[in-house]
């Protein structure tokens, strides 16, 4: 994991992601990896936690750029960790908006239209809105 400092000061903890397939490394952010877990209980009604979140959002990821290079193949993700121990944190909106200052919807939006399109947009900021902030 590297930390690096956001424009609001706050720290934001960005994963890296291996893609055995064709040897790429890339960068995740954690406002994805919170989408993603999301994502999954919103879809299969299944409780992850992030590790889980970030996993599903990189085979996201690595299928579109496998469906946009017209390869095919097969993308394996493991489930990580149950979600329950994450009710109070990671799936309360408020506490990832004051606590972690991050904005989920441009990920929200970049995962359901990665899943109705097959094509992965990178979402351009994750900070939350100066409007929203308490």
């Amino acid at each position: 994991m590297t930390t690096t400092r956001s424009e609001q000061g706050t720290d934001t903890v960005t994963t890296r992601i291996v893609d055995y397939y064709n040897g790429r490394e890339r960068a995740w952010a954690k406002a994805a990896s919170i989408a993603s877990m999301r994502l999954l209980l919103s879809r299969l009604r299944h409780r992850a936690g992030p590790s889980t979140g970030t996993n599903l959002g990189g085979a996201m990821r690595i299928v579109a750029e496998m469906l946009s290079d017209g390869e095919r193949g097969s993308v394996v993700r493991l489930m990580c960790d149950q979600g329950e121990r994450y009710m109070r944190n990671y799936y309360d909106d408020a506490w990832v908006e004051q606590t972690l200052k991050l904005d989920l919807a441009p990920y929200t939006r970049a995962l359901e239209d990665s899943l109705s399109t097959g094509r992965w947009n990178e979402p351009a900021a994750t900070a939350v809105p100066a409007a929203r902030k308490a």
